[in-house]
Formats: structure tokens, C-alpha cells, sequence
């Protein structure tokens, strides 16, 4: 179909017709004369450029439209063979068409829309084309009910699981609550380990045995928490002998302070005061026997002996069920009050086993400890039991000695014995009894490393 030509630059530009007669004439299905076109670019084709050859397009015509697309949209297309851009996807057999058409801008906006709706037919017809059968529709059914089965299984197990879980540490608890001390198996640990102590283990197993049955008729203790005040010389058994109470227990939690090491400053004694009652309050757990040890209580200084005054009062007045607090005071005071009193006795004609818990007590209590570390919990009624240790004769030593050897999975010969006995230091207080031990079993273990 003819077209009207388009108005060019003086510079030689030329009608569109020619000018697209030239570029398209492999398409032989457009009825346009390009013969003059031909012969006009052959004698001007120097003055052409292929890439950027630039023309005046009319303003009626649909290529200034689909050039101001381009420049909105910013969409990348190729040129068809140097002709202004086409902004359709088209094929070039549907582009003639719009080539030849004298449309706008909304044409194009029309056609555009026209294949998204297109795409979007072609979508839902693929959706209605994957429709399932009848007899899919079952299968699918069948397999959504087996997995609702799992997960109903799997849901259960899972509860079960749970109760399980839940019901076992209720059984834990109640058997952790369930504190027994067994004070024939402290006796016989205590007979075969430590040497020497009768009135140590009479005071001990007394006071256990009160407890124990009190306990057992009793799950909430409301009175002052049991305290032991252990008393005696170097190496005569008082850190073995609170090793050994923890055989007596099922459940213990055991925390121990040295005094010249956890409190070694008099200038921060202010801060002792009040950290050691955070510490003791912060490690009592309930159901189990807490028991706190302080070591060298002798050298404790004022600050550290006021907050522990004021922390045993505090758990005085809470009830506590089925839950042992349990403080070990360990102390070289009055240590020379009872080694003097049994070298008195012995002098006067009584035997060492004869002397007894009662007539040793005073020597701890009377009026000449007023003056003692542990004067104030005395007063006010904070020990429970004084538990006096007596020095150790050789004899009692060769025990040690045995025992360590025995351990250590040697023989013990008399010989050996003897001389490891012999490197240790004696005094002989009494005439015609045996000597003892300035240091106790304290360095036996040492000793026995050196010989065997």
C-alpha cells in the first residue's frame, strides 16, 4: 500500500517510502517503488552512515511514537535493519502492520496489554488442564489421611515421651529428698581410717544418731543447723575425720574455706562480713546436706567471725525441708589445754581409753575460753557439739604408717615400719609411757613416698 511521503532536511534527506524501500526490500509483500531509492543511495553513499544515520520524522507519523516509548520505557529491542526502534515483540509479519499504522502511543499500550492478558489465559487454561481425576483426587486423600496418621503417632509418642520425663524427675527428686545418714557405716569407717580418737567418734556418733532420728520423725528442722567445733593438735585426724562424715551421707555438697587463704587480709574485713553470707546463702541447695567447712577458724579474723553469726542465725529462723545444713569448725585452740589434761591424767595413774567425753568437755568450755574465737557462738548457743581430739603416741603412728603403706599397694614389713617411724619428731611427756608425736600422722604419706 502506498504512504505519504515524509518531509526530509534540505541536506538531501529523503521520504520515508525510499528510505524504507532500501532497508526492507527482503520484504516483498510491501508495494513500494524502490527503484529510484536505489540509484539515488548508490551515487550518495558516501555520505551515509550505516549506525547513525539521522532523520526529520513527521509528526503524524507512528515512529516518533514508538521513539518517545522507547525513551520512557527504557526497553532494550533490536533495530530492525537501521529503522527506528520497535518497541513490539512482535514477529516482523505482525510489525508491518503496525508500521503501517497511523497510531499513538496507547496503540501500543493497547497491544501490550493485549499479550498479558494472553499469557495470563494461557496460564489459567494450563491450571484447568491439571485438574486431578476422580480417582487422583482419592489417592491424594488417602495420602494426606497416612500422614495424619504419622503425625498423630508421632505427636503421641512424643507426649508419652514428655509424661516420662516429667514423672522420673519427680520419682529423683522425692529420692534425693529422701536423706538418710547411715551412722554404722561412719563407725566402721571411721574405726578402720583414724587412730587413737574415741572421744572424737563418741562425740560424733552421738550427735548423728539424735539427728537421724529426729530427721526421720521430722522433714523441717526449725532450729539452729547442726555445728561441730573441732578442737586438737597438728596431724591429730580432724580434716581425715570430716573427709570421713561424707561416707555417712547419700547426698552431700560439701563447700570449704581456708581461712588464711579465702581471707588473708585483716584491711578487707568489712568485706568479709558481708561476702561470706552472700556465699553461704548462695550455696545451700535444697534436698541434700550442705555442709561448710572453715579451716584454721583461729585465724579468723572479727569481720569474717560477725557474718557468720549473723548467717547462722538467719538460717536458724528458716524451715527447711528435708535439707541438713551442717557448719565444721576446725581449730588448733585449746590444743595445749588437752594435750595437758591427758598427760595429767596419765601422771595421776588413768589410762588413755578411760578418759571420757564429758570430763574433757570442760576444758573447751570453761572460763578460760572466754577469751577464745568462738566465744560468741558459745554464748549464744550456736555449737552443738565440741568435738575434742587427743595427741598421738608412736604407737598410734605405726598405724598410720601401716595403713598409708597398705594404700599405696605395698607390703608393710615391721621393718619398714620402724623406719619411717624413726624419721618422725616424739616427746615423751610422761615417764615409762609411750612418746608422742609432735606433728601427729600428719607426714606419714610423705615419708612413706620416700621408702617405698
Amino acid at each position: 500500500m502506498d504512504e505519504e511521503p515524509m518531509e526530509m532536511s534540505p541536506e538531501g534527506s529523503r521520504n520515508r517510502s525510499s528510505f524504507q524501500g532500501f532497508h526492507d526490500n527482503s520484504n516483498s509483500d510491501m508495494d513500494v517503488d524502490t527503484s529510484h531509492d536505489r540509484s539515488y543511495f548508490a551515487s550518495n553513499v558516501n555520505n551515509f552512515s550505516f549506525h547513525n544515520m539521522s532523520a526529520t520524522i513527521a509528526t503524524s507519523s507512528p515512529y516518533e511514537s514508538e521513539t518517545k516509548y522507547f525513551q520512557q520505557t527504557g526497553k532494550s529491542v533490536k533495530p530492525l535493519r537501521m529503522r527506528p526502534l520497535i518497541a513490539s515483540k512482535k514477529s516482523p509479519e505482525e510489525n508491518k502492520s503496525i508500521l503501517h499504522k497511523d497510531e499513538n502511543l496507547n496503540t501500543l499500550l493497547s497491544e501490550s496489554s493485549k499479550l498479558m492478558k494472553s499469557s495470563l489465559d494461557k496460564k489459567k487454561s494450563r491450571s484447568k488442564s491439571k485438574e486431578m481425576s476422580p480417582r487422583e483426587k482419592r489417592v491424594n486423600r488417602r495420602k494426606s489421611g497416612n500422614q495424619y496418621d504419622v503425625r498423630r503417632k508421632f505427636y503421641g509418642w512424643l507426649f508419652l515421651a514428655v509424661l516420662f520425663a516429667l514423672f522420673s524427675t519427680f520419682i529423683l527428686i522425692h529420692q534425693k529428698c529422701h536423706i538418710h545418714m547411715d551412722v554404722e557405716k561412719f563407725e566402721q569407717v571411721f574405726d578402720e581410717n583414724v587412730f587413737g580418737q574415741h572421744i572424737a567418734k563418741h562425740a560424733l556418733t552421738t550427735t548423728l544418731r539424735n539427728i537421724s532420728l529426729r530427721m526421720q520423725n521430722d522433714t523441717k528442722l526449725s532450729s539452729n543447723p547442726l555445728v561441730f567445733s573441732f578442737h586438737g593438735w597438728t596431724g591429730v585426724g580432724k580434716n581425715f575425720v570430716t573427709k570421713q562424715l561424707l561416707y555417712g551421707f547419700d547426698n552431700a555438697r560439701v563447700t570449704t574455706f581456708l581461712i588464711p587463704l579465702h581471707f588473708p587480709h585483716k584491711s578487707q574485713d568489712e568485706e568479709y562480713k558481708i561476702n561470706i553470707q552472700k556465699w553461704v546463702k548462695g550455696n545451700i541447695t535444697l534436698c541434700y546436706v550442705n555442709m561448710f567447712v572453715f579451716d584454721e577458724m583461729d585465724k579468723a579474723t572479727p569481720g569474717l567471725l560477725e557474718g557468720l553469726l549473723s548467717v547462722m542465725k538467719d538460717i536458724q529462723r528458716i524451715e527447711m525441708e528435708k535439707t541438713w545444713i551442717i557448719f565444721l569448725f576446725l581449730s588448733n585452740s585449746r590444743g595445749h589445754q588437752i594435750n595437758n589434761y591427758l598427760f595429767t591424767e596419765m601422771k595421776s595413774g588413768k589410762n588413755r581409753n578411760d578418759i571420757t567425753f564429758e570430763e574433757i568437755l570442760p576444758v573447751l568450755t570453761d572460763d578460760d575460753s572466754s577469751d577464745e574465737w568462738y566465744k560468741d557462738f558459745n554464748q549464744q548457743g550456736l555449737i552443738h557439739t565440741f568435738v575434742p581430739f587427743l595427741p598421738l603416741n608412736k604407737y598410734h603412728v605405726h598405724q598410720c604408717i601401716e595403713k598409708d603403706v597398705i594404700k599405696k599397694g605395698r607390703q608393710p614389713t615391721t621393718e619398714l615400719i620402724n623406719s619411717i617411724s624413726e624419721e618422725m619428731h616424739y616427746i615423751q611427756p610422761v615417764e615409762d609411757h609411750v612418746p608422742y608425736s609432735l606433728t601427729g600422722c600428719k607426714r606419714v604419706s610423705d615419708k612413706v613416698d620416700i621408702h617405698i
